[in-house]
């Protein structure tokens, strides 16, 4: 009997982009079922994409009715078990939101403070602080603290 060698393929769908971030940014634990529940209660306790709320927009979900919510690491974790299970480290962002701004936040290079900061501003130019206080109770706590801490001054 002759054996065939098969390579194995991952099927791409049209506009999936290549992820091309390096293994440790992506976490490995990412796909861990300890990791898919804690996202999913998380996504059910914080279900708007806070980039989204800053904007005045509702991003719960996609056009087909199927949820798009991620649920994202503020500080990128870049391995840290720790970090990366951190639940005060988390937050809700829809696909496009992750896939563009965050992503290209994190490429410059850039932390926690400034993610804040980006959120305050947008919150400032869309004008959107009573929204996102009528909200707050759907967004984590040190993300509603941070947000709406130096609008007040």
């Amino acid at each position: 009997m002759v054996s065939t060698f098969r390579p194995q393929v991952q099927t791409r769908h049209k506009g999936d982009k290549q992820d091309i971030r390096k293994p440790h940014d992506r976490g490995a634990d990412t796909g861990t079922r300890k990791w898919q529940r804690l996202a999913s209660d998380w996504i059910h306790k914080y279900p708007l994409c806070v980039l989204c709320l800053v904007r005045g927009t509702n991003s719960i979900y996609h056009n087909d009715g199927s949820s798009h919510l991620h649920v994202d690491h503020i500080e990128p974790h870049r391995g840290d078990s720790g970090l990366f299970w951190d639940q005060n480290n988390l937050e809700t962002l829809c696909r496009d939101c992750h896939a563009i701004d965050k992503r290209s936040h994190e490429e410059r290079g850039l932390g926690a403070a400034q993610w804040f900061e980006l959120l305050r501003n947008e919150m400032k130019l869309y004008q959107t602080k009573t929204g996102v206080e009528q909200c707050s109770e759907l967004l984590p706590p040190r993300l509603a603290n941070e947000i709406l801490r130096a609008q007040s001054t």
